[in-house]
């Protein structure tokens, strides 16, 4: 009864222009962060989607670059030639490279609402993947796996997109 609870309550939270986007993205954040589990508890106060810590914070793109790996020491080549293409293509962009042992302080201090369920993700890789959208969510900028490359700057483009929110290609 709770899930199904939780799941009416994404149904009305989630405000879209058509019923299929609707659809989309109360699936996309329900796999993300497996909120049918955690809000039909009663742990989590569900307020938090509709604002606060989560409303947007940046209205121009933010010059950082951020980049996830398990360690400082980027022992493929292949990734320290990723993370070199980005310093090269945009020497302006302040750069980091964040590291597993960064992403629960940074939770816990920024996002401390979150930090709970963030932390029972269980694969590494599901914390990673929810933790880029806190970064680019709190600092703004660039997020690029350390498998894509930069091949031309495109800060000219950026300043043409009206929507200073999200950019995904």
């Amino acid at each position: 009864k709770k899930r199904r609870e939780a799941k009416e309550w994404l149904k009305l939270k989630i405000p879209t222009s058509t019923d299929q986007t609707a659809e989309k993205q109360r699936n996309y954040i329900t796999s993300l962060l497996n909120l049918d589990t955690w809000l039909a508890d009663g742990r989590y106060d569900t307020g938090i989607f509709t604002g606060g810590s989560l409303a947007p914070r940046h209205e121009a793109w933010v010059k950082h670059i951020h980049q996830t790996w398990k360690t400082k020491n980027l022992t493929v080549k292949f990734h320290k030639e990723s993370q070199d293409s980005w310093k090269t293509i945009f020497p302006s962009w302040e750069y980091r490279l964040w590291t597993d042992d960064e992403m629960k302080p940074f939770m816990q201090e920024h996002y401390p609402e979150f930090a709970d369920m963030f932390g029972m993700l269980p694969f590494p890789i599901m914390k990673v993947d929810a933790f880029r959208y806190f970064i680019l969510h709190h600092y703004g900028g660039v997020y690029a796996d350390l498998d894509f490359f930069a091949l031309k700057n495109f800060e000219s483009y950026l300043d043409t997109v009206a929507d200073k929110e999200v950019l995904v290609g």
